[in-house]
């Protein structure tokens, strides 16, 4: 069972943070606004949760960030734009969500230091973009069961790293 009810918007007080660890347990509501005044943060894992809406913007605050996990979740929409400001980010897990559309076509163009991109389980659809092989240190790379289309881009099999 585990911990429930909504994560409180005062956990955004928390400025001295570094690890915040919440999967795995009965958490529902929205990802809160205030988590991005967390500036400290260095890993963020609401996994398996029921969390629902959208990534809010304010994650892109969190510049220390190096894992993001909100695998099992129902998250909506897509990739918030704000996590391209996130340079030290070296893992993202955003499966078993609902997130669609299309991948940004440049999602490695700011991401310099991403080793792992775990994706699967959602609804992304469209081409996989070639710019995926600017993810230089890219070790693993998840993208099954989804909705893309087109092939893969051969230039992945110059990625030496994955």
């Amino acid at each position: 069972m585990g911990l429930e009810g909504t994560i409180a918007q005062e956990i955004g007080n928390l400025s001295f943070l570094t690890y915040l660890g919440l999967s795995n347990n009965c958490f529902t509501g929205l990802i809160s606004d205030e988590t991005g005044n967390l500036i400290r943060l260095r890993t963020l894992s609401m996994s398996y949760n029921e969390l629902s809406g959208h990534i809010p913007n304010s994650v892109g605050l969190l510049r220390n960030l190096q894992r993001l996990d909100l695998s099992g979740n129902h998250v909506i929409g897509t990739i918030s734009w704000s996590i391209f400001n996130l340079s030290f980010l070296q893992r993202i897990s955003l499966r078993r969500n609902q997130l669609s559309w299309t991948l940004p076509f440049d999602i490695c163009q700011y991401l310099l230091e991403l080793e792992d991109l775990h994706l699967s389980f959602n609804k992304w659809s469209g081409n996989i973009p070639t710019s995926i092989t600017k993810c230089a240190k890219l070790k693993v790379l998840i993208l099954s069961y989804n909705n893309f289309s087109g092939s893969i881009p051969m230039a992945i099999g110059n990625m030496t790293q994955l």
